[in-house]
């Protein structure tokens, strides 16, 4: 850790020119890593307090946010150099009486923790310090000059800050530190008569008030103590106030001021407390208040004894027995309880009877009050703030009752305690009238989550008296009053935990005496239940053993805990988590009713979508429920899911708990998606079965089913596939269809059904992982022509043929599962799917492995004879595969150059239908018996490249595409060149103004770029399918230079051509390839250029400055200086590489004058190029090329 906080100073240090915003983030990490810091080297320390000090008086564009980011830094160092920061600090007043804002924000935060620091070391020094300041202030300035500017500025502060602003803190011990330095008596009471009068304002003034007056007692402790006595007795003891009131602040305030002079004049405290009267009631308690007050403030609470304790507990109770339980007047009773609380910390233990006494009147005075809607009533219509008043002092007597109750028990704790005051309370559980039972249960409950809560709880004794309380809270859970029977719920959850805890605390002590002994029980594990708890206890034998009135209650108990789970109690989530574990975890398979409860559950997620205790407790219960029920659950949850919004994936997510649970819903989820016939069904099994695609949708999204999806996905592949053609033929009952109708009115951006179904589709291939496989279906439109019914089984077809063409992974495992369907009598929908499959595979080496293992030459041969025309037509192309038909391959290779010759017959749909036969046969054939065809098929094909019918240029492309992803190993040498100069024309077409076109430029060049080894094609695929055109077109160059340093000139040549196309969009975008490349590799371009070259770059460029596209205009004037540029690198390479002009390039045999044209072979987009350099340059810029001619016969 030092060694980060040193680099980080270091490098503040060493580099200046750092921007506010990484200053500041650097401030963030350096406090972070300060707080983490055991220790902090005094140097390395010094260093920082230095930099945050002078970041904080830094102005910036962050404004606050950067002081404070620096003033963290250094209330983080307080913990380690307390002396050092506040002494910088201080010096940040540079002589005036207040310090800048940064300061004194960090000032305040240090002053709250030195009011309630346990450290007495740093409390003594932030005292010291601060005094020593105050001192050296005011010998230049007077005292009460001082005083009067910072009571003005108090009162500022009060009205511009936050009322919880740790600034005011600090001003208030600024302001006693100066008073406690002053040597005028009369002024100091003057102005702690000031400074008590702001006590009204909030409970941070009585502090800021109290930790003053604590210091201005340590040198003038006569004059607080009269001030104090006169303030407490200008304030009426017996008026009525509530937590709220000004009154309240006022008592507040006195209170924490008496402790604070006691912490500051520490022994000379208790001689002063016997200074008060004790006769009348409300002097009584403010004594013993402030005498408990002291003791505590000496920290030795627990060494304490205090033998008057049993006399001051008698006097306590008459004054609670006294009080009248008809009305409620004034906080005597509620004073009482709270020192009764206070005492039950201090020595010695309060004798039992005197206890039971105690707990006795206290239950007759608080649980026997008159309801609080009769106590408010009491009060006329003309006295709403009395009747305000009442209900706030209510509350706070029956908070001092629940907190006397568990000091008392905390004097004691263990099993025989709280059954005793459990024994006391029960008369009160079981009133007859409602306000007093809902009393008693809801304090029984508290004090029970109380006990529950407290680890140290001493359960060596055994329980022997709560069985029948047990049954009593057990039976109220179904009260008529809703909040008696949420109490009761909670009651006997806590009491479980205890119970459990104790079983738990039992079960281990046995198990170290049988380590000791060396014994073995002759009881079985198994059988270790929960009667070692106690023989007659009715809640862990009925837990255990299925008691009779558990199990008759046991489903009405769980759907009553989750519908009380309707209101936002945490203490009531928490009693609800535990029961619901308790019954679920243990009892999973008794309970009924399983649709009512998963119902339930849902709606607990709909009420609280925000609530993450809700959503735990359920989904917990959830789990429990699912081994033991899985279809019932699954069932129940389906219902739920058209559509599954937020509270339904929770359910689904909440289900994959593991791999193998996860396995088990998908597998539970696909046999409710598959239907035989979607216009035989019935309107219940269409809702499943769309529920459950839904589902199966969501699942792709949620990090639990991953796993099992990856397992399940060939089982998954076809019943999915077939699911989308199920949902564009199936007939939507009303009730769906109008769901579905506002689902999307609703939100535009929703899946519909059939979208849904194909979406699915996406997400398998997806999924699997094989961009090029995704790339291929995207961008021959498959899911577009997947999602129409007359085109469905075309679709499938593509998907099964681009896997064949990609070499899929997945294509032995999905053929193995559609052979299986052909084998069996599935219903014909699926029988299709797996079949239009089965014949796209037959072209795929491994499928071919596999065919004999199925007999799929007699299925196909049976399929002849089908009724259905759809299957009969699909096992007929199968049956004329190549592989059932060997000679077709060498019928199909004959026919090639027939085909070859109609292309160039100049009439359209010749040589539409010439493209379209040359693909058939190179699909057909899989590449075989093509040889050195294919490289002048490549060539031939490339001249429609720039053909005026759109049809045709993108029939070309995708031939060309085809032709390089059929290619085999052997001829790939040959083809490589044809692809390189494929590329840019590639490149410029994905601006064609026809869509088609510029769709099957993206494939082809992808496939281009698998055939060249290029690397981060995934990438490039992502920004051509879904990122807009200039993108994916900046990519795509990138891409195409960073993979071919050696072709850039050719690239260059081609995209003169270009300048001249009768697109203006290709035109410009061959404009913007020139300009970038010859600015971001002109140093590439300068080893392959000669200086004629690139004056004839220069003469170009001038021509295209007159030319009356502006565009084009603007793009020469950019880009001539990048010329220059390149000039002058061409002349520093110099004579050097004059000798080598005339040698072999590295690519393809070709001088350096040619590798600025095209190769030997045809080519009608490229020059073709002689030898002298003057014919290259003249020849850079030809005229249009003429048609292109057909090919010479192949022998």
């Amino acid at each position: 850790m030092a060694g980060v906080l040193q680099a980080i100073c270091k490098y503040r240090q060493s580099i200046h020119k750092i921007s506010p915003k990484h200053r500041l983030r650097i401030n963030q990490i350096l406090q972070v890593v300060i707080r983490s810091a055991s220790n902090i080297n005094y140097k390395l320390a010094n260093v920082i307090i230095r930099l945050a000090a002078e970041d904080m008086l830094r102005t910036t564009d962050l404004q606050d946010m950067y002081q404070d980011a620096a003033g963290d830094i250094l209330v983080a160092l307080w913990n380690h150099f307390p002396a050092e920061v506040l002494t910088k600090l201080l010096e940040g007043f540079q002589g005036r009486l207040l310090p800048y804002r940064s300061i004194l924000c960090v000032l305040g935060k240090l002053a709250n923790r030195a009011f309630s620091e346990s450290d007495s070391l740093k409390t003594d020094i932030w005292e010291q310090k601060l005094v020593e300041f105050v001192e050296r202030l005011l010998i230049d300035v007077t005292d009460k000059a001082c005083l009067e500017e910072l009571s003005q500025e108090l009162l500022k502060v009060d009205h511009e800050c936050n009322s919880q602003s740790p600034e005011k803190l600090f001003l208030y011990q600024y302001y006693g530190a100066m008073l406690r330095a002053s040597d005028d008596c009369h002024l100091v009471e003057e102005h702690l008569c000031s400074l008590l009068s702001m006590s009204h304002r909030g409970l941070l003034e009585a502090k800021g008030i109290a930790s003053a007056v604590g210091l201005v007692a340590s040198r003038h402790s006569d004059e607080v103590f009269k001030v104090l006595e006169n303030y407490s007795k200008s304030t009426p003891s017996k008026e009525t106030y509530t937590s709220n009131s000004s009154q309240c602040c006022k008592w507040s305030t006195l209170l924490l001021c008496y402790g604070q002079v006691a912490l500051s004049i520490k022994e000379d405290v208790l001689p002063r407390v016997e200074l008060f009267d004790i006769n009348l009631k409300k002097s009584f308690l403010i004594a013993v208040l402030m005498f408990l007050e002291a003791i505590s403030a000496t920290g030795k609470v627990q060494d304490i004894r205090i033998p008057m304790k049993a006399l001051l507990v008698e006097c306590l109770i008459v004054l609670v027995e006294r009080e009248p339980t008809h009305t409620l007047a004034d906080t005597v009773r509620q004073d009482a309880m709270y020192i009764i609380k206070e005492l039950s910390k201090l020595k010695p233990l309060l004798e039992s009877e005197k206890k039971s006494i105690l707990l006795r009147a206290s239950f007759k005075s608080v649980l026997g009050l008159t309801s609080l809607a009769i106590l408010e009533g009491q009060v006329s219509g003309e006295k709403e703030q009395v009747a305000r008043d009442i209900k706030g002092l209510y509350h706070q007597t029956m908070s001092s009752f629940e907190e006397m109750l568990q000091g008392l028990w905390l004097e004691n704790p263990c099993p025989s305690e709280l059954e005793h005051m459990m024994e006391l309370m029960e008369p009160w559980i079981t009133s007859t009238l409602d306000h007093e039972r809902e009393r008693a249960v809801e304090t029984a409950m508290k004090l029970l989550r109380f006990i529950a809560g407290h680890f140290f709880f001493d359960l060596s004794q055994k329980f022997s008296k709560l069985a029948h309380l047990t049954a009593v809270l057990i039976g109220l859970c179904n009260d008529p009053v809703p909040h008696i029977s949420c109490c009761a719920v909670q009651g006997v959850s806590c009491l479980c935990g205890v119970l459990l805890r104790q079983k738990a605390e039992l079960k281990n002590r046995k198990q170290k005496r049988r380590k000791w002994f060396g014994k073995r029980s002759s009881k079985p594990e198994g059988e270790e239940s929960w009667s070692l708890l106690t023989v007659d206890s009715t809640w862990p034998t009925a837990m255990h053993a299925g008691d009779l009135l558990f199990s008759a209650q046991l489903t009405s108990l769980l759907l009553s805990v989750l519908d009380s789970l309707g209101g936002s109690d945490m203490e009531l989530l928490k009693a609800a988590e535990e029961i619901l574990n308790a019954i679920v975890e243990n009892h999973a398979t008794k309970i009924k009713r399983v649709k009512d409860i998963v119902g339930a559950i849902y709606r607990c997620l709909q009420l609280h979508p925000s609530s993450y205790w809700t959503r735990k407790v359920v989904l917990r219960a959830l789990g429990f429920l699912l081994p033991s029920h899985m279809e019932e659950v699954l069932q129940s949850c389906l219902s739920f899911s058209i559509p599954v919004n937020r509270q339904a994936s929770e359910l689904w997510t909440a289900m994959a708990s593991g791999p193998q649970m996860a396995t088990q819903v998908l597998q539970l989820l696909l046999r409710n998606l598959q239907v035989k016939n979607p216009l035989e069904d019935d309107e219940d099994t269409t809702i499943m079965s769309l529920a459950a695609m839904n589902v199966i949708h969501e699942t792709f999204h949620i990090p639990g089913y991953r796993t099992a999806l990856a397992e399940l996905h060939l089982q998954l592949f076809i019943p999915l596939l077939k699911q989308v053609l199920y949902v564009m033929q199936v007939n939507l009952p009303d009730s769906l269809k109008a769901r579905q109708d506002i689902i999307l009115k609703e939100n535009p951006e929703a899946l519909s059904f059939q979208s849904t179904s194909v979406d699915i589709m996406k997400n398998l291939f997806s999924m699997a992982g094989d961009w090029v496989l995704y790339a291929c279906i995207e961008f021959q439109q498959g899911w577009l022509v997947l999602s129409t019914p007359q085109t469905f089984l075309q679709g499938t077809r593509l998907l099964g043929r681009a896997m064949t063409e990609c070499d899929s992974p997945q294509i032995p495992g999905i053929f193995g599962e559609a052979a299986l369907i052909l084998n069996s009598e599935e219903d014909e929908l699926k029988k299709m799917t797996a079949l239009a499959l089965v014949i796209e595979f037959l072209k795929s080496p491994s499928a071919v492995k596999m065919m004999n293992r199925f007999s799929l030459k007699e299925h196909l041969e049976e399929g002849m004879a089908a009724s259905n025309p759809v299957i009969k037509d699909l096992c007929v192309k199968g049956l004329r595969s190549f592989v059932f038909q060997q000679e077709k391959v060498k019928h199909l290779r004959d026919q090639l150059p027939a085909l070859m010759e109609s292309v160039f017959s100049g009439q359209e749909g010749n040589t539409l239908e010439g493209l379209e036969g040359i693909m058939t046969a190179v699909y057909e054939m899989d590449g075989q018996g093509i040889g050195p065809l294919c490289v002048d098929l490549a060539l031939n094909v490339r001249s429609f490249f720039e053909d005026e019918r759109g049809r045709v240029r993108a029939k070309a492309f995708t031939l060309f595409g085809q032709l390089v992803t059929r290619a085999k190993e052997a001829d790939k040498a040959l083809l490589r060149k044809e692809v390189v100069y494929s590329l840019l024309p590639l490149l410029l077409h994905l601006k064609d103004r026809d869509g088609t076109v510029a769709m099957s430029c993206k494939l082809t060049f992808l496939h281009c770029g698998v055939f060249l080894g290029w690397a981060h094609l995934k990438l490039m695929f992502r920004s051509m399918a879904w990122e807009g055109l200039h993108s994916c077109l900046v990519n795509a160059w990138k891409y195409l230079m960073r993979n071919n340093h050696d072709n850039i000139h050719i690239f260059i040549s081609q995209a003169l051509e270009y300048l001249h196309h009768s697109q203006t969009e290709i035109r410009h975008t061959a404009a913007r390839f020139t300009g970038y490349t010859l600015n971001y590799y002109s140093s590439e371009l300068s080893k392959n250029l000669e200086q004629e070259d690139i004056v004839y770059l220069n003469k170009v460029f001038q021509e295209m400055e007159s030319s009356p596209d502006r565009s084009m205009v603007r793009f020469a004037k950019t880009y001539r200086v990048v010329l220059q540029k390149l000039s002058v690198k061409r002349r520093l390479a110099g004579a050097g590489e004059k000798d080598g002009q005339d040698t072999e390039c590295s690519y393809g045999g070709l001088s350096s004058h040619q590798r600025l044209g095209n190769s030997s072979g045809r080519c009608p987009l490229l020059p073709h190029f002689c030898g002298d350099t003057k014919d290259i340059i003249i020849q850079l810029l030809p005229p249009p090329p003429p048609p292109p001619t057909p090919p010479p016969k192949s022998g």
